[in-house]
């Protein structure tokens, strides 16, 4: 799913849509406060980084991604740490 979410976003060169992949993925796995605190953030700086309206630094999208143990150039399926 985020993979999927991923190449889309390099097509249409609009990050929404795997911004909010991740959100989704994140709602699945326990909602954002459990993502803050997989991610050693806080939670509001997640939620920033997870709304659509919002343009995300690279660096705090690449934090939230590391809970997940996404690698867009690997072939395994993402998990959750």
């Amino acid at each position: 799913y985020l993979r999927q979410a991923y190449q889309r976003s390099l097509e249409d060169g609009d990050g929404t849509v795997f911004q909010l992949a991740l959100k989704d993925v994140a709602e699945a796995h326990g909602g954002v406060a459990w993502l803050a605190k997989k991610s050693g953030m806080p939670r509001e700086s997640v939620y920033r980084i997870l709304a659509k309206e919002r343009d995300p630094k690279f660096g705090s999208i690449l934090k939230v991604t590391r809970v997940f143990e996404f690698n867009p150039y690997e072939e395994k399926a993402a998990k959750v740490r």
